[in-house]
Parts: C-alpha cells; sequence; structure tokens
C-alpha cells in the first residue's frame, strides 16, 4: 500500500509536466485522456475510418499520443525539439469531434498543436527564439537575475518556482509562483528597484493530489525515516517550502536499502532555458537484491577506482561521500523522460556533505533497443560493447 499510495502522488503531480513544457500541454493532455477515456481504441478507429479517416492517418494519430504519453508533452523529453502529428489538422479534427468533450478541448490547442512557427519550435527563452512555461513570454534574462539576485538574498533554492511579468501602473511587476496546494496572501517586495510579488498555490489543484496520496502513504512507511520523509514532503507541497523538501532529501538518504525506493518534487533543472528551476519527477520502484549486490562490491572499490580515472583530483569532491548504490525496478514514473539511472539529491549542500544516493533503474535500461549505438563510442568501440 505504501508503494500504491506513493505511485498515486507521483501521477497526481505528472500533469505539472506538461504545463512545465509548454503553454498547450496541459489542453493536449486533457484531449487524449479525454478521448480514451470515451472510447476504445478499436471503438474510436473503427467510428474515425467510417468518417472518412484512413487506416494510416488513425495510425499516424496513435503515434502522436503515444510520443505525447512518452514525453508527458508534445516536446521530446530528451532534445526539446517539437512533436508534430502526420496525420492532417482536418483528420484529427474528425476523430476529436467523435467524444464532444474532448473535442472542446482540442478545440483550444489545434492551432497550437501543428504551429511551426521559429519561436515555438524548441524550448528556450523567447528573447532568445526560443518557448518556455517556465518564464512568461516577455520575461528577459535580466528579470531572471533580478530574481535570482533577491532569492539568493534570502538563501532561497529556486526548485519549485516559476517566473512571470506583468506591467501594473505602468510599472512591470515580478511574479514568483511557488508550487504549493494552499495559497497563502501575496507577498510583495520592493529589490534594487524592481518590484517583486512572491505568489503561492501554483499548480495548487495538482499539489493536493500529491499531499492527499502522500498522507496515505505515511500510514504505511516502513521506519521512522521514511514517517520524516513523508511529513517534510507533505509540508513542502502543502506551504511551498522548499527547505522542508531538502529535509526530506536528507531522510531519504538516510533511508538505507529499503525494498520499495521512491523519491519526488521538483528535481531536475533541464527543461529550464537558465537552468535553476525544477520539472517536476517521481517515482516508486523495487529494489533488485541480486544486482543490488554487485553495485555495492563496486561501491566498495570505489576510492580504488577513483584514483585510475583520467583527470586530476581537482574534479573530485574533497572527501568522498558513500553513495547509496541500489538497482530498482520502476513501477511508475511521472515525468517527461525516463533516464536509465539517478543520482540525486541535486542540493549541493547536501549532497557535499551528507551523501546521496545512486539508483540503475534496471528495467529502463532492459528496455532500451539492445543495438542502440552507444554515446561517444566510435563505430568500432560500439560494436565491441554491443557484443
Amino acid at each position: 500500500m505504501y508503494a500504491h499510495y506513493f505511485g498515486k502522488a507521483v501521477w497526481a503531480g505528472a500533469p505539472i509536466s506538461c504545463e512545465q513544457t509548454s503553454v498547450e500541454g496541459i489542453p493536449i493532455f486533457n484531449f487524449l485522456q479525454t478521448l480514451f477515456s470515451a472510447k476504445k481504441i478499436d471503438e474510436l478507429k473503427q467510428e474515425s475510418v467510417s468518417k472518412g479517416v484512413s487506416e494510416d492517418e488513425f495510425r499516424h494519430f496513435l503515434e502522436y499520443a503515444t510520443s505525447f504519453y512518452g514525453n508527458f508533452g508534445n516536446f521530446l523529453s530528451f532534445g526539446d525539439t517539437k512533436v508534430i502529428p502526420r496525420i492532417p489538422a482536418s483528420q484529427l479534427a474528425v476523430i476529436a469531434a467523435i467524444v464532444p468533450a474532448a473535442d472542446s478541448f482540442f478545440q483550444g490547442c489545434k492551432d497550437a498543436i501543428y504551429n511551426l512557427e521559429s519561436n515555438v519550435r524548441t524550448l528556450g527563452l523567447p528573447e532568445e527564439g526560443g518557448c518556455t512555461n517556465y518564464y512568461s513570454s516577455n520575461i528577459t534574462k535580466a528579470d531572471i537575475e533580478v530574481v535570482q539576485a533577491y532569492l539568493a538574498s534570502r538563501s532561497d533554492d529556486l526548485y519549485n518556482q516559476t517566473l512571470w511579468k506583468e506591467t501594473k501602473d505602468g510599472k512591470d511587476v515580478l511574479h514568483i509562483r511557488i508550487a504549493s496546494s494552499e495559497a497563502k496572501p501575496v507577498e510583495t517586495v520592493e529589490f534594487n528597484g524592481h518590484t517583486i510579488e512572491i505568489h503561492t498555490g501554483n499548480y495548487g489543484q495538482y499539489m493536493a493530489g500529491v499531499v492527499a496520496n502522500l498522507e496515505k502513504a505515511r500510514e504505511f512507511a516502513a521506519n521512522d525515516h521514511q514517517v520524516a520523509m513523508l511529513d517534510s514532503y507533505i509540508r513542502s507541497f502543502r506551504d511551498g517550502d522548499i527547505n522542508s523538501h531538502k529535509q526530506a532529501q536528507r531522510h531519504w538518504i538516510k533511508d538505507k536499502g529499503p525494498a520499495v525506493e521512491t523519491n519526488i518534487g521538483f528535481i531536475e533543472t533541464y527543461r529550464d532555458p537558465f537552468g535553476v528551476r525544477g520539472e517536476w519527477e517521481g517515482f516508486v520502484s523495487v529494489v533488485n537484491r541480486e544486482q543490488t549486490r554487485k553495485f555495492q562490491a563496486l561501491v566498495d572499490a570505489a576510492q580504488t577506482y577513483l584514483g585510475t580515472l583520467p583527470w586530476p583530483k581537482d574534479y573530485e569532491k574533497d572527501v568522498f561521500q558513500r553513495p547509496d548504490f541500489t538497482s530498482l525496478e520502476v513501477v511508475a514514473f511521472g515525468s517527461t523522460g525516463i533516464p536509465a539511472g539517478i543520482n540525486i539529491p541535486n542540493y549541493d549542500d547536501i549532497r557535499g556533505t551528507e551523501g546521496f544516493k545512486n539508483v540503475s533503474l534496471g528495467n529502463v535500461l532492459a528496455a532500451q533497443p539492445a543495438k542502440q549505438r552507444p554515446t561517444f563510442l566510435s563505430d568500432a568501440d560500439g560494436t565491441i560493447f554491443n557484443e
């Protein structure tokens, strides 16, 4: 039941990833969810073909839907380029119209789905010709740097925030929007000649579902570390307090070798064009004990191996923190992409002094094509590697 409710918390927050990726992400998600909830695929295909959609066009629609769910958005999770359906817009409209409730969502996002203007093809800062939903379209690098300086003065991390700008009475106002299930009164501050408003309650409907399911998972926690971890998660996601999330990570790294391994929150900053705001990510997995024993042998010999690596010691941490290196079989993973492995937490003040965990996602590795070309290897070395 611990894995069940934690998994529900992961998926309750997963739509945040769609919303972070693009403005049209949630409308597309709602369109597909409503369509597939109302009709089984065979039934939908039969009705679509009867209305003039070819079998190839219907297959192209399913390919687009698969890509959207696989990337949890309409941009590639690894590559950040926009995915466009191969089915013509007029024929996708025929499919959408089969379920009126789905069609209402489609009408609100159909133009965005097919839009290939240069400023919406790739993720990036708007002033550099990209698009993003971590920032409003009128945000500039200078605005981001102002907020960076302000938050640094408060020693705040930015992982659970987005940044927007509006004009009030002829003056620009920067909005820091913090993810939380509960909204507090807006706080307004003046900083170096700039007006900044701090808003909580961002992604509120999703965060409420996360909190509710983590509260249920807490009843089935296996030990005190998991209870303390969940208490901190709940405070963080309810109130928007990033320090509570950091505290949860401290308890997480102390929970050595659990049968069910988890993590959740705004974790990786790859999709933020400025590289400081985290994308929603959560996972539930079970431990592969046999493979974990092999990884632990690698950890035991790590200091010996580190001395043989082809770079100076200056590139290594001053003190080697032994990680908990575990092989996991993923049960649920809610984000835009599933990596082959994870090394977290990303908070430097924790991982540098208190430790971290390495996890290898075994069933993700097993699902990769056997003949996939290895990164950074020549063709000759790649052949040897695959053999």
